[in-house]
């Protein structure tokens, strides 16, 4: 059997007329990264216990062994989701131990610096 590149993706537009930031969130682990991209009004606010506020924009689940790096995946995703703008916000679930806004995997040999990403990302 062979190894897909892409497990899976969905996309949904938002109403046109709204504007909106982009948020992106994701899980990254030894094996996968699964990405989400929200557009949220910068109106909006953040109640403790409540679903975050935004509308799904595009989600999409990679298999990392098909990628040099973290960067790279984000990279892909944001142009795949044919994104507006660079995300405002981003947070994300790594496999390891983060120091210093970093993660160096435990298992797979890769690193997630947050101003390298940023910085990569414009």
């Amino acid at each position: 059997r062979t190894k897909q590149r892409h497990a899976h993706s969905w996309l949904h537009r938002m109403p046109p007329g709204k504007e909106a930031v982009l948020v992106l969130v994701g899980d990254c682990g030894g094996t996968n990264t699964r990405l989400q991209l929200y557009a949220v009004s910068p109106s909006a606010t953040v109640t403790t216990g409540a679903k975050a506020p935004g509308d799904l924009v595009y989600e999409k689940h990679y298999l990392n062994a098909a990628y040099g790096g973290f960067e790279e995946v984000v990279k892909l995703f944001l142009k795949e989701a044919n994104a507006s703008s660079t995300p405002s916000a981003a947070c994300f679930a790594v496999a390891g131990p983060v120091d210093k806004n970093a993660v160096t995997f435990t298992n797979r040999n890769w690193r997630i610096d947050g101003p390298e990403v940023e910085s990569s990302l414009g």
